[in-house]
């Protein structure tokens, strides 16, 4: 009887052991994964969405003429080179993807903007 009684207390005492051990592990590979792994995941997503729309308003403003717009304005000559030495897309490229961090950040729950 007392080696029945002993058997069980060890068969209990491996299964509560076993799922203490599972748990905590659990709870490590997770606390690792969410402060090593989704920060590169995150800032490499945040990278591509920037790049893309800097990508996107570069392809779509020309830097000397401005044609890139479907639009009815149309530079050239004089303006389109004044235009071209102010760097006019590059301003706009900047101002588009700031914009775009601002509606990136206000989707994200608990920041203030």
């Amino acid at each position: 009887m007392p080696a029945l009684l002993s058997a069980i207390g060890w068969m209990v005492a491996k299964i509560f052991g076993d799922n203490v051990l599972r748990f905590v592990a659990g709870k490590a590979m997770l606390t690792a994964l969410f402060m090593v792994v989704l920060p590169i995941v995150l800032n490499n997503l945040i990278y591509d969405i920037m790049d893309l729309s800097m990508s996107l308003v570069d392809g779509k403003t020309d830097a000397s003429t401005m044609n890139g717009f479907h639009g009815a304005m149309s530079f050239d000559g004089l303006a389109g080179w004044i235009l071209g030495c102010f760097q006019v897309s590059q301003c706009i490229a900047v101002i588009v993807s700031a914009i775009i961090l601002k509606v990136t950040l206000k989707m994200i729950p608990f920041v203030r903007l």
